[in-house]
C-alpha cells in the first residue's frame, strides 16, 4: 500500500511540476502581484507616434506567388484597384503533331479562382494579350511592372463579363470555382496550329522564344467591382486547346502553367484619385487627418508608416527595462467585411540605412504567436509586440528610423482597413497608442 500511496505522490508532483514550467513567455512573474508594483513596474500608454498612410511605391515583389490577383473595382474609401497578371503557358509534352488539316474548335484559358472580394453582384471585365517580352525565370517582379505586349485583345466574342462567385465547399474539400475564357480562335490556328511538330515544339526553351505568355486584365466597369485570387499553378488553370484532324475528332492539347512558369503580378490604382479624401491628403504629404484616421490596403495598395520621436528622449538618462510594449489599432470603418476583407495579418518592418534594406522587426523573428497582428473581432482590433524593437530604441542600440505597418500575403489576397489615428477627437480611448509596462532600475 505504501508502496502504490508513494507512486501515486510522485505521478502527481510531476504533474504540477510540468503544469508550473508551461508559462507564457513575458507574464513570469507578472501575475505574482499587480503589474504597477512589480520591481516598481509602471504601465503608459502616452509615448509620442508619429505616423502617416502612403502609397507602398517601396513596390511587393510579385513574382512566384502562390496566388495572383485579378478584377476591377471601386471602393468606396481606396478608390480604384485594378489587378491582372502576366504568365508563361509552357509546354505539356515535347513534339505536337496535331495531325493533317488540322483545325482549331476553340482555345480556352481556364483560371481556378477563389477569395472573392467586393460585390459580387457587380462583374469585371476581362482582356487577354499576348506577351511580347521575355519572363526571365529567377528575375523579382514588382507589382508595377509593366511589360510589352500585342494590342488585339484575343478574347473572343469580346467583351466578356465575370461574375465571381463564392468559393463552395464539399465532402470537406474545397471546390474551386473557375473562369473559362474563349480565345479567338484564328489565333490559335495561328500561333499553334499552323506549327504542328515544328522546331518550337521541340523544347521549352525554343517554345517560350516563340510564345513567351499571356497578359490577364481586368477592365473598367462602372459599379462597385470585384477582384478574386487565382491559384495559377492548379492543374485547373491552364490553356487547352480543342482541335480535329481529319483523321479524328475531339482532340485536345493542354499548355500548362506550373512551378516553374514564371508568373507576375499586376496592380494599378490610378494613383488613388478617387480616394476618399483624407486619404489623399496624407498621400500629398498634408498629414492633418492622421491624429482621425489611418489606412492599410493590400495589392501594392497602402501602407502607414511610423515612428516614436522622442522615446529616447523621454527616458534619457535612466536604465529602464521593458517588460512589454504592444501597439494597438482600433478598425474605425464600418464596411462589410464580407465584401471589403479585413487583414488577417499585420506585418512590420523596418529601413536599416545602414544596409539599405528592409528588416523584419526583432519581436516578430521570436515567432507570429508571440508578435500578434491578428485581429481579436471582439475588442475590433489588432496587437502587435514589439518590445525588443522598444528596448533597442531606448538603451540606443537601434535607430529610429521609419517602421512600415503593412498587410500579410498583400500581393495575393486583397483586403483592407481604416483605424484610428493617433488622436481622434471623438474617440480618443480609440487612438493608435504604445502600451508598454517598463521598470526603472537605476540611473546611469
Amino acid at each position: 500500500m505504501k508502496t502504490i500511496f508513494y507512486k501515486t505522490l510522485l505521478a502527481a508532483l510531476i504533474v504540477i511540476a510540468a503544469t508550473s514550467c508551461k508559462k507564457e513567455i513575458g507574464k513570469v512573474g507578472m501575475e505574482l502581484q499587480p503589474e504597477d508594483e512589480l520591481l516598481n513596474t509602471t504601465y503608459i500608454d502616452t509615448v509620442s507616434i508619429s505616423a502617416y498612410s502612403t502609397i507602398q511605391n517601396d513596390s511587393i515583389v510579385t513574382s512566384s506567388q502562390l496566388l495572383n490577383i485579378l478584377g476591377y473595382m471601386q471602393d468606396p474609401i481606396f478608390g480604384t484597384t485594378q489587378a491582372g497578371f502576366y504568365t508563361q503557358c509552357r509546354l505539356a509534352s515535347f513534339g505536337a503533331n496535331f495531325g493533317d488539316n488540322a483545325q482549331t474548335d476553340s482555345l480556352i484559358l481556364s483560371l481556378v479562382y477563389t477569395l472573392p472580394y467586393g460585390d459580387t453582384l457587380q462583374p469585371f471585365r476581362i482582356r487577354v494579350y499576348e506577351l511580347n517580352e521575355d519572363l526571365v525565370y529567377g528575375q523579382s517582379y514588382y507589382g508595377n511592372t509593366v511589360l510589352s505586349t500585342n494590342t488585339e485583345d484575343l478574347v473572343e466574342n469580346a467583351p466578356l463579363y465575370i461574375y465571381p462567385t463564392p468559393t463552395s465547399v464539399l465532402d470537406t474539400a474545397i471546390r474551386y470555382a473557375t473562369i473559362r475564357i474563349p480565345l479567338k480562335k484564328t489565333f490559335a490556328d495561328t500561333k499553334f496550329i499552323s506549327k504542328s511538330n515544328s522546331a518550337e515544339f521541340q523544347s521549352t526553351t525554343a517554345f517560350l522564344s516563340y510564345f513567351k505568355g499571356l497578359y490577364v486584365i481586368a477592365d473598367a466597369m462602372s459599379g462597385g467591382g470585384s477582384m478574386v485570387s487565382v491559384p495559377l499553378t492548379n492543374d485547373n488553370s491552364c490553356l487547352t486547346l480543342y482541335y480535329h484532324n481529319q483523321e479524328s475528332q475531339n482532340k485536345e492539347y493542354r499548355f500548362v502553367i506550373n512551378d516553374s512558369a514564371v508568373r507576375v503580378g499586376y496592380f494599378n490604382h490610378d494613383a488613388y484619385s478617387d480616394a476618399e479624401t483624407e486619404l489623399k491628403e496624407q498621400i500629398s504629404g498634408n498629414y492633418n487627418s492622421t491624429k482621425e484616421r489611418l489606412y492599410l490596403q493590400a495589392g501594392l495598395g497602402i501602407k502607414t508608416v511610423l515612428n516614436f520621436p522622442y522615446i529616447k528622449q523621454q527616458f534619457e538618462g535612466k536604465k529602464v527595462i521593458v517588460h512589454r510594449a504592444e501597439l494597438v489599432m482600433s478598425r474605425c470603418d464600418d464596411s462589410d467585411t464580407s465584401k471589403y476583407h479585413i487583414p488577417t495579418q499585420l506585418l512590420m518592418n523596418y529601413y536599416d540605412s545602414a544596409n539599405n534594406i528592409y528588416r523584419n522587426m526583432a519581436d516578430y523573428i521570436i515567432g507570429s504567436d508571440y508578435f500578434g497582428g491578428t485581429f481579436n473581432s471582439s475588442a475590433n482590433e489588432y496587437r502587435i509586440k514589439m518590445t525588443k524593437h522598444i528596448q533597442y530604441l531606448i538603451d540606443g542600440s537601434g535607430t529610429n528610423n521609419q517602421i512600415n505597418l503593412i498587410l500579410s500575403s498583400a500581393a495575393n489576397r486583397m483586403s483592407r482597413m481604416a483605424f484610428y489615428g493617433t488622436n481622434p477627437g471623438a474617440n480618443p480611448d480609440k487612438r493608435l497608442r504604445l502600451e508598454m509596462y517598463y521598470s526603472i532600475i537605476e540611473d546611469k
